[in-house]
Order: structure tokens, then C-alpha cells, then sequence
């Protein structure tokens, strides 16, 4: 009777294992960047200080160098006090 039970939860595992798989529920590694943007990396505002994601920064040139600001208001900003 134990036994049975036993292989009814080691058949039950893996028809969940494999739906899990055909469905697309795996699991990507740690460190590795996901392509949809969720895991993106952040980056202070050198205007206002607040952190943003990279990909939706506002690149601007200043002084030779290129900043990145969390948006057009800030970079606007920046130039406009001409730091």
C-alpha cells in the first residue's frame, strides 16, 4: 500500500514536471539579465538623485562628459543652471 503511494506521487511529480517544461515555467539563472527589461540594471539622476532604470534614461552631453538623467525635465534642468 506505501509503495503504491509512492509511485503515485513520483507519477504525479513528474506529469507536473513535465506541463511545468511544455508550458515555459523554467527558471533562467541567477545574474543573467532578463530581455524584457524587468531585470534592468538602475543609475542615479545627477540632477534630482532618484534612481531609474538605464534603459529609459536620458542621455545628454555635459562638460565632455555623457550623463544620464531619469528624464527630460532634469536634463533640461541641468543645462539650463550649466553644470
Amino acid at each position: 500500500m506505501f509503495l503504491r503511494f509512492i509511485l503515485y506521487l513520483l507519477l504525479l511529480w513528474a506529469v507536473y514536471a513535465a506541463v511545468r517544461g511544455l508550458l515555459g515555467g523554467s527558471r533562467r539563472p541567477r545574474g543573467e539579465a532578463a530581455q524584457d527589461g524587468v531585470d534592468d540594471v538602475m543609475s542615479p539622476c545627477p540632477e534630482c538623485g532618484a534612481y531609474f532604470p538605464v534603459s529609459i534614461g536620458v542621455s545628454r552631453r555635459a562638460g565632455g562628459q555623457k550623463l544620464l538623467f531619469c528624464s527630460e525635465e532634469c536634463a533640461e534642468r541641468h543645462a539650463r543652471r550649466g553644470s
